[in-house]
C-alpha cells in the first residue's frame, strides 16, 4: 500500500528483464563457443582430410544433411555437424573411460557390462546432435502452428467489425 507496493513491481520488471537478457546472453555465448571448438577442430589436417572424405564419398548424405540443417535454422554445414558428432562421441567415450579407470583404481579389473556401458553411452553421444537438430525442428513447427492458429484466431474476432477487411488486417500486420 506505501512506497514498497509501488516499487515492488518495477523490481519485479527489473529482474524479470535482467533474467532474460542473461538467458539470451548465454545462448549465444553457448552458441558461439561451440562453434569454436567446430572450427578449430575442423582446421586440423587430419580432420580436414577425413571430411573432405567423407564428403566425396557421401555427396547425397551430405546435401540431404545440409537441406535438414537449414531446416531446422542451424548454421553449421554438414562437414561441421560430422565434426560436431564425432567431438560427442570421443568426449562421451573419453570422460566415461576416465570415470572406469577412477572407479577401478583398487585394483578390480572392468567388467564387460562396464565397457559395454561405455559404447553406449559413445553412441547416445553420437546420436545427441541429430536429437538436438529434430528436437529443434519440431520445436519451430509448433511455433508455426501456433502463430498460423493466432492469426485465424485474430481474424475471425475482426471479421465481424464492420470496417474491417481482410486486406487492412494484413496491412496492419505488415
Amino acid at each position: 500500500d506505501g512506497t514498497l507496493g509501488r516499487i515492488l513491481p518495477f523490481v519485479y520488471l527489473l529482474g524479470t528483464a535482467l533474467v532474460y537478457y542473461i538467458i539470451t546472453e548465454l545462448q549465444e555465448l553457448e552458441a558461439t563457443v561451440r562453434q569454436h571448438w567446430i572450427s578449430n577442430t575442423e582446421k586440423v589436417q587430419f580432420v580436414a582430410k577425413c571430411l573432405e572424405c567423407w564428403e566425396k564419398r557421401h555427396y547425397g548424405k551430405a546435401l540431404q544433411m545440409k537441406r535438414k540443417l537449414s531446416e531446422a535454422g542451424e548454421m553449421l554445414s554438414p562437414r561441421q555437424f560430422i565434426c560436431e558428432k564425432v567431438l560427442c562421441l570421443l568426449g562421451s567415450v573419453i570422460a566415461a573411460i576416465f570415470i572406469l579407470l577412477y572407479a577401478k583404481q583398487n585394483g578390480g579389473s572392468i567388467l564387460w557390462y562396464e565397457a559395454g556401458i561405455v559404447l553406449l553411452v559413445g553412441t547416445i553421444a553420437y546420436y545427441f546432435p541429430d536429437m538436438r537438430i529434430k528436437y529443434k525442428k519440431a520445436l519451430m513447427q509448433m511455433n508455426m502452428f501456433s502463430e498460423v492458429t493466432q492469426l485465424q484466431a485474430i481474424i475471425i474476432m475482426q471479421m465481424f467489425i464492420p470496417d474491417i477487411t481482410v486486406l487492412r488486417i494484413l496491412n496492419t500486420m505488415e
